[in-house]
């Protein structure tokens, strides 16, 4: 009988085997059974599959980095929640830590019962190391952002109080956050600069840059929305 030949087969088995074939993608973290992101997942990998199978492999990296992170998920969910309370004087005297930290929690509820917030913090702490001449900001995660959102609401009253008129209140925030929040705020002390000798006339508000004056269509645009 005459030889089989098997190198055509064989090449081409080999040649099928190189690349990642569109069943090996992991999609794990990014659909849901019947979910239409794995419908349009699968026909890409078909597309893919047929007709650039060397990006397979660049899908595949994509839909790593498009999986929940669940301490990510968890951070994000906390900082909803939370607020960062800046001007309240650190414990004097030479205390020891747990001291200083029933000295944060006591001016913490203080803080919260001018701001009229009627719950009890999840988490009270200082942020960062203690330094002489400084003073640390303190983290407040509160019970849900309900709470948070009326702390914010009422923190423009605290100028108004005496021992709290040089208490500052925000929410907590990304590195990223922060940085676009610090630019607005460089942008908007500008504008009062240049353009209005120094008078508060543009403030950061809702993450932009506006006109005190403006503020109040801004709110009643947004609860027409809502």
């Amino acid at each position: 009988m005459p030889a089989t030949r098997k190198g055509t087969s064989t090449a081409r088995t080999s040649k099928g085997h190189s690349q990642p074939t569109a069943s090996s993608i992991a999609t794990t973290g990014i659909q849901g059974p019947g979910s239409e992101k794995e419908e349009v997942i699968r026909k890409l990998q078909e597309i893919l599959n047929d007709k650039a199978p060397e990006a397979l492999p660049l899908l595949n990296q994509l839909l790593q980095l498009l999986k929940p992170n669940p301490q990510e998920i968890v951070e994000e969910e906390k900082r909803a929640r939370s607020i960062v309370i800046a001007g309240i004087p650190e414990a004097e005297g030479d205390l020891e830590p747990v001291e200083r930290v029933s000295h944060t929690e006591a001016m913490t509820y203080k803080v919260l019962n001018a701001l009229g917030v009627e719950a009890r913090p999840t988490e009270v702490y200082r942020m960062g190391d203690v330094a002489k001449g400084k003073t640390r900001l303190i983290k407040c995660v509160l019970p849900s952002e309900r709470f948070l959102l009326k702390a914010l609401r009422n923190a423009p009253a605290l100028r108004n109080l005496t021992g709290f008129d040089h208490v500052y209140i925000r929410r907590s925030m990304t590195r990223e956050e922060r940085e676009k929040d610090r630019e607005l705020r460089r942008q908007a002390h500008d504008l009062n600069i240049n353009e209005h000798n120094g008078s508060k006339v543009y403030v950061v508000y809702r993450s932009q840059v506006v006109k005190v004056s403006d503020i109040p269509k801004i709110k009643a645009s947004v609860a027409k929305n809502f």
